[in-house]
């Protein structure tokens, strides 16, 4: 009786076939179509491009001004005065706040002035007004710290979210692989069942010539048919993990659609490909990135609530040139030269009256610092953890390999051995039927482990995506004492 051998449809099912749609193509798609994918990774994009908007405070400012009164009301002295008086004002000033405190201002204005009705003034009149200013934070915002601190705040916040982005990014591209092999896993599995089915079903009929024959009692068809109704439920298991594992794949790629096409790659093949150049040294991970800008955030942001509870005190002093004519150009030259100037000295003091609220709220802030410098720690442990444990199972998935392919190879010795058997009448289809399965699940649990090394391989590019990321980033703002 013609016997066909589990691990044949296993081998055709776990090789490459010709023209197979490898893995990086498939990867290239979820990242061309993926809405997953595409969101992450525009999350992460946006996000980097929006840090330097942090830069915006120190960006010189141009300010235009241009206002035209027209009073018409009532004078006491119309005579003097006039009854309608027209000003014109134009002005243009550059403003820059320095990254060590101080903020400084050029500005040019001019005024034309026509007052109407009067009988003392004649024709209308320019001013002319070139300015110059500073103001120095001396205790709130001294050195600038204050704003270095609200621009850290606002650099972290959107860091951490970027590093969160990247993180999910490695996920859909961590179950990307994981979709693929899994597909290939399931259709091998289903092959498998169908055949262990056909095969069982002949056994039936096999039993039941026997029993009509009187070559055996009526048990034999009966636990043949039980054996059958166990190979249908398997088959049926695998039908719908094929198909789940088809959506799964689809998803990824943005496609509604379950029906797969493509050919793919084998597990061995795949496992055949892997490189293992993995560091000794932790190499860290994006969510751990994420913890530490956050705690970068809560610290400037307990430095700028702290600075709130301390007086305001701002020097300043400017200096205005004056220059008068019914002309413009006169006027104009009169106040360049600065013949008439205008000088400006001040101290101005801003003090809080609630200083306990104000220091309540800065503890607060401290106290988000210390809970997220706890979170790092414990962050930091997990990492570590994970990547130990990561290398462990590496080695510990290699053992089984080796284990279960000598269990594949007794297997299949086994059930050769029961086909020669057969042949020489010294055993029962059924048994042979027995063995076959054995050594069917046998393969199976081998590319199951087979799957397990490409997941962990898999998961062991995520941390190395990090390293990768960091020879492109930029430096990151450090709080006092070192990175927290």
């Amino acid at each position: 009786m013609r016997t066909l051998m589990t691990m044949t449809v296993l081998l055709l099912a776990s090789s490459a076939p010709a023209g197979a749609f490898s893995i990086d193509e498939y990867l290239q798609q979820v990242k061309t179509q993926g809405p997953a994918y595409r969101s992450a990774q525009s999350a992460a994009e946006g996000l980097s491009k929006q840090r330097v908007q942090t830069d915006l405070i120190y960006s010189p400012m141009l300010i235009l001004h241009g206002q035209r009164t027209d009073d018409q009301k009532e004078q006491s002295i119309p005579e003097l005065f006039g009854t309608q008086t027209i000003n014109d004002n134009y002005g243009a000033a550059l403003t820059k706040k320095w990254s060590f405190g101080p903020s400084t201002s050029l500005g040019y204005s001019w005024m034309r002035t026509d007052i109407r009705g009067s009988y003392y003034v004649t024709g209308p009149y320019w001013n002319v007004m070139p300015s110059a200013s500073v103001s120095v934070p001396l205790l709130k915002d001294f050195g600038g710290s204050q704003t270095r601190a609200q621009m850290t705040k606002m650099r972290s916040a959107i860091d951490s979210a970027a590093f969160q982005a990247l993180s999910g990014r490695d996920r859909v591209v961590f179950a990307t692989r994981m979709a693929y092999w899994s597909l290939v896993l399931a259709r091998a599995e289903m092959e498998t069942r169908r055949d262990t089915l056909a095969r069982a079903e002949k056994i039936v009929a096999w039993a039941t010539r026997r029993a009509s024959r009187n070559l055996g009692d009526d048990a034999e068809p009966m636990q043949a048919k039980a054996i059958r109704q166990v190979r249908e439920l398997e088959l049926q298991g695998a039908i719908e993990g094929e198909r789940n594992a088809r959506l799964d794949f689809n998803r990824l790629r943005g496609i509604e659609s379950d029906a797969v096409t493509e050919n793919l790659d084998g597990l061995d093949v795949a496992v055949s490909k892997l490189v293992f150049d993995w560091p000794k040294e932790t190499p860290g991970r994006f969510d751990l990135k994420a913890a530490e800008a956050q705690a970068r955030g809560q610290w400037a942001a307990w430095k700028d609530a702290r600075a709130n509870a301390w007086p305001d005190v701002t020097a300043y002093a400017s200096i205005i040139g004056n220059g008068q004519d019914s002309l413009l150009s006169p006027a104009n030259s009169k106040a360049m030269a600065f013949d008439y100037p205008t000088y400006v000295l001040g101290l101005q003091a801003v003090i809080p009256l609630d200083i306990p609220t104000a220091a309540r709220a800065a503890q607060g802030y401290q106290k988000n610092y210390e809970g997220a410098l706890q979170d790092i720690k414990q962050k930091r442990l997990e990492v570590e953890q994970d990547w130990k444990r990561l290398n462990d199972h590496l080695g510990d998935v290699d053992r089984r390999l080796a284990m279960m392919g000598e269990i594949v190879r007794i297997q299949r010795d086994k059930a050769e051995m029961e086909r020669t058997r057969l042949s020489e009448g010294r055993t029962t289809q059924f048994q042979l039927q027995s063995f076959e399965n054995d050594y069917s699940d046998a393969r199976l649990q081998y590319l199951g482990l087979l799957l397990e090394k490409l997941s962990v391989w898999a998961e062991g590019e995520n941390f190395l995506g990090v390293q990768r990321a960091a020879k492109t980033k930029t430096t990151q703002d450090t709080p006092e004492g070192g990175r927290p």
